[in-house]
């Protein structure tokens, strides 16, 4: 069984005690994704999604099920009307649901990973239509070269799924909204997709990669391009290593929040890259710190005539704790 337990509220009496009601529900199959939409939680198991109440945990509809052995790459929700489903159905094909699971229309063309291992993120941009994915190359399909690692998708359903152009036409042109690999590279420079966000001019990825060509040390880095742009994401794409505390580092998830001040703040949760125990979070100030250290490899490349591929590093600004070290610490030396 596959449990989750969900704490629904606390209740804070007058006599400063604490009230918990605390529901849980047991699947048969893993959980992959989970998603909140308008008081209902989406669970997405393996072969299956499941819509209950946020407030009792109880089932408000039939499951959707799948025909074959399905694994989750995409569960979000569009306007908090749709829903947008993505996994390794006919080789990474992609859905939108109604909240009450009924389907909407399905992509003809496989646009994520297709099999459980490797990644591939979304992120809605409502005011285009269109969803932006990073996907990882797999080597499972006679197709997969045709995928771009990054692409903008209309959510249109008279195009749905199908990749944006300058020219608004069904065609790939050079000004499309993708970014391929050479095909030379394409099966050995792999890219894990890790998360994305967006801010009011810019999109970003945050992915785990080779350090360089040819080279199988793996490093975090952080890829922006423009949001408004309709031409080509090679015209405005740019990236630099993202290290929290120290190159041993490397990014397992991530969150883009405001703070009290309304700065946009980027926090990543690290693991050792040699799988050995402990975890470090760092956070990033989007505009003082990441957008200054892209601008300033801009000036250096444009103004200065210095051009490298790999240029200034975002290294640690602000660290909380090394988690497990501090609960291993508090745990010996509980009175």
């Amino acid at each position: 069984m596959y449990s989750i337990v969900l704490i629904s509220y606390l209740i804070i009496t007058i006599q400063n005690t604490l009230s918990i009601d605390i529901l849980e529900q047991d699947f048969q199959l893993p959980i992959e994704k989970l998603l909140l939409v308008n008081q209902h939680l989406y669970f997405g198991t393996v072969n299956s999604l499941h819509r209950l109440s946020s407030r009792t945990f109880n089932r408000t509809s039939s499951t959707l099920h799948f025909p074959s052995t399905y694994h989750w790459k995409i569960l979000t929700s569009i306007n908090n009307e749709q829903l947008l489903l993505c996994g390794t159905l006919s080789q990474g094909i992609c859905q939108l649901v109604d909240r009450d699971l009924n389907l909407i229309i399905n992509s003809s063309i496989p646009v994520v990973a297709n099999d459980p291992q490797n990644s591939t993120i979304g992120l809605i941009i409502p005011e285009k239509n269109l969803v932006y994915f990073g996907v990882t190359y797999t080597n499972d399909g006679a197709y997969r070269w045709q995928i771009p690692s990054i692409a903008g998708r209309s959510l249109n359903s008279t195009r749905f799924m199908k990749i944006l152009s300058a020219n608004d036409d069904d065609g790939i042109t050079r000004d499309d909204l993708s970014l391929r690999f050479m095909s030379r590279q394409q099966t050995t420079f792999i890219v894990q997709y890790i998360y994305s966000f967006s801010t009011k001019y810019y999109i970003y990825f945050l992915t785990n990669q080779p350090n360089d060509l040819g080279e199988r040390i793996y490093l975090t880095k952080l890829v922006r391009f423009c949001r408004q742009s309709s031409n080509s994401i090679l015209r405005t794409y740019t990236e630099i290593p993202l290290i929290c505390s120290s190159s041993e580092w490397i990014l397992q998830t991530a969150d883009f929040i405001r703070n009290e001040n309304n700065d946009e703040i980027l926090i990543g949760h690290f693991t050792r890259k040699d799988g050995s125990r402990g975890t470090t979070v760092c956070s990033w100030n989007v505009k003082n710190d990441i957008d200054k250290a892209l601008e300033e490899n801009y000036r250096r490349c444009y103004s200065m005539g210095i051009g490298q591929r790999i240029a200034s590093t975002i290294v640690l600004f602000q660290s909380f704790v090394n988690i497990v070290d501090a609960i291993r610490w508090a745990s010996d030396n509980v009175v």
